[in-house]
């Protein structure tokens, strides 16, 4: 018995000694580093169309992801691409006049319209420029109907290619925003809300827009008037030297399957 339990205690000895083999280790999935990411930011109006694109993109394409900034303006964007904190500035610039304007010649990628809107369900559907000029300057409707204007501060592109259908209708919007006389917002998603909080109120922005965010909000159209042209083109503003991976995104947009989710969402293409 002593010399039973004596060979049983030295192999569970033995037992006990033997190191237990560890799984091997998973190699970690590197993280993709922020410096890698192409980094793209401009004006409000271009931020959901080119947000929509990258996500498809980065999607379809393996590589650094493209990441679309909060808005900085087209001048703000500007300033950041030549100081290389941002990859890439989305630009959005009257169809007329684009030479003179801020990134004018950056890449075309779309085309969408400017529109008045208003958050009433009512008959109002079409206004004439003289008529709006009137709004501006706080004259009361022809048709007795209160409104409220609601602009837009800063250099916003909608407003400014409507301002462009005549100098009295600019200088009656520059003189509003100016003086105040209508509330103004600096802030696209802000005054998209108070539209539909405000009886009887418009404000511009453009056709894009309202279909990418899918607002409640009924469109307005403006009376056409001799030389006035109602598009707003997207544009991709980049560096004189692009990373390879911002040409990678750059030959998606203008490819058939960027040109196909460009269409598919109601924007038309340069």
């Amino acid at each position: 018995m002593k010399r039973w339990l004596a060979l049983v205690t030295a192999a569970l000895g033995l037992f006990a000694c033997e190191p237990v083999s560890e799984p091997p280790a998973l190699d970690p999935v590197p993280p993709v580093s922020d410096a890698n990411r192409l980094h793209l930011a401009g004006d409000e109006a271009a931020t959901p169309l080119f947000r929509h694109l990258a996500d498809h993109f980065s999607a379809r394409r393996p590589g650094p992801p493209v990441v679309i900034e909060s808005p900085l303006g087209a001048r703000g964007a500007l300033r950041a691409l030549e100081d290389a904190a941002i990859d890439a500035a989305l630009i959005v610039t009257p169809h007329a006049g684009v030479a003179d304007a801020p990134g004018g010649q950056g890449i075309p990628i779309a085309v969408t319209r400017v529109t008045l809107v208003t958050g009433a369900a009512s008959s109002f559907r079409q206004i004439a420029p003289d008529a709006l000029q009137a709004l501006l300057r706080g004259d009361s409707p022809v048709d007795g109907t209160s409104r409220t204007l609601l602009l837009a501060g800063g250099d916003d592109p909608a407003q400014r290619a409507l301002a462009q259908v005549s100098p009295a209708l600019e200088a009656a919007f520059d003189e509003a925003v100016a003086t105040r006389r209508w509330p103004v917002f600096f802030e696209g998603q802000a005054l998209r809300d108070a539209v539909r909080r405000t009886p009887g109120a418009l404000a511009v922005t453009d056709t894009g827009t309202l279909r990418m965010l899918a607002m409640p909000l009924w469109q307005v159209r403006v009376t056409p008037a001799p030389g006035y042209d109602d598009r707003l083109v997207l544009r991709l503003a980049v560096p004189g030297s692009p990373r390879p991976r911002l040409l990678e995104f750059i030959e998606f947009l203008r490819g058939p399957e960027g040109q196909a989710l460009i269409a598919d969402v109601g924007y038309a293409l340069p």
